[in-house]
């Protein structure tokens, strides 16, 4: 009961952080599970939502990648609590190797490890949802 009150009560505090600051990537979804800091990007989530490939190789960094289904993201980042030890930072997937995907607050892809997830070893590994998906292969392999 107390861990779903400081949810609320840090719901709340977003909240009004976002009126008063207007943060780029700031929102609330699902006060029921978790606050999400940083919101998906809007053409990530077109991308998903369209049952495009969401597992598979890619170019590059990565070179694996699996992304959440939409309705489990904010449940999975609560339950690796990246509040708490990745401020900023929103999980939408993972490498299949121990690394996490993510989005900080400029929209940039980045890979967390997953143990730790210290934002000091964060690895950019691509400016935008845009460019990632560039990097997707058709079949899903190299």
């Amino acid at each position: 009961m107390q861990g779903r009150i400081r949810r609320w009560r840090r719901a709340l505090k977003c909240r009004a952080e976002h009126r008063r600051y207007g943060c780029l990537f700031w929102g609330v979804k699902d006060l029921r599970n978790q606050v999400m800091v940083t919101r998906l990007p809007a053409n990530y989530e077109a991308y998903v939502s369209s049952g495009a490939l969401t597992e598979g190789s890619v170019e590059g960094e990565p070179g694996y990648f699996v992304l959440w289904p939409l309705d489990e993201i904010a449940q999975n980042n609560a339950d690796v609590d990246i509040q708490k030890y990745a401020p900023g930072f929103v999980a939408f997937g993972g490498n299949g190797g121990g690394e996490l995907l993510a989005f900080d607050r400029t929209g940039a892809v980045v890979m967390l490890p997953m143990i730790g997830l210290d934002v000091q070893h964060a690895i950019k590994i691509a400016e935008s949802w845009e460019a990632f998906e560039k990097r997707i292969c058709e079949t899903g392999k190299p």
